[in-house]
C-alpha cells in the first residue's frame, strides 16, 4: 500500500510506500507546508489534502479501489468516445484533434510508452492547422490507437517505488 497527499501550494503531491515509516506521505506534506510557512508563504489547513481523504490533485483521480492514479473514470469514455468519433469522420478540423490530442497528452504522461503513439497524427496536425481536411489512413490508426489504450493510461500506486530516480 502507497499513500499520497495532495498540498495545493504551487502543486505538490507526497507519495510513500506503506514501509515508509517515519517518511510517511502525511508526514512529508506537514514538513513541507511547515517550511514553506517558515520563510514566509501561508499554507492555510484547507489546502493540506491527506492521504485519506484525496480523491484528486492536479487533474488527476485516485482510484482507491484499484490503486489507480489516472484520470477522472468519466473523462475516460469521453475520450475514447472523442477519439473514435474523429477516426470515423471523412473529414476532421485540425484543431479539434490538437485539443483532444492535448488531453490525451495529459492522461498518457502517466504511461509515457503511449507517447510514442501520435507521430503521423502531430505532423497532420500541424501541417493543417484551422483547416478542415480529410483524415489520412495512418492518423485514423493512431485515432483509433489512441482511442483503445485509454483504459491503460494510468500508474498503478501499489506497485513499489523504482530504486532509480530520471530527472
Amino acid at each position: 500500500f502507497q499513500a499520497a497527499a495532495y498540498l495545493h501550494v504551487d502543486d505538490v503531491i507526497c507519495i510513500s510506500s506503506s514501509q515508509a515509516g517515519a517518511v510517511h506521505a502525511d508526514l512529508l506534506m506537514e514538513t513541507i507546508s511547515n517550511a514553506l510557512e517558515s520563510i514566509g508563504f501561508t499554507v492555510p489547513e484547507k489546502s493540506r489534502t491527506k492521504s485519506d481523504k484525496l480523491q484528486k490533485a492536479i487533474g488527476y483521480s485516485f482510484w482507491a479501489s484499484s490503486n489507480r492514479f489516472t484520470i477522472a473514470e468519466q473523462k475516460w469514455g469521453l475520450l475514447h468516445d472523442a477519439f473514435k468519433e474523429q477516426a470515423r469522420a471523412r473529414t476532421v478540423f485540425a484543431e479539434v484533434l490538437r485539443a483532444l490530442i492535448g488531453y490525451w497528452i495529459f492522461a498518457a504522461l502517466l504511461r509515457r510508452e503511449a507517447l510514442s503513439l501520435p507521430y503521423h497524427t502531430f505532423i497532420f496536425i500541424n501541417k493543417f492547422e484551422g483547416q478542415r481536411v480529410p483524415l489520412p489512413k495512418e492518423v485514423r490508426n493512431e485515432l483509433l490507437g489512441m482511442a483503445a489504450i485509454v483504459p491503460l493510461l494510468y500508474h498503478d500506486i501499489s506497485l513499489p517505488f523504482a530504486p532509480t530516480a530520471f530527472a
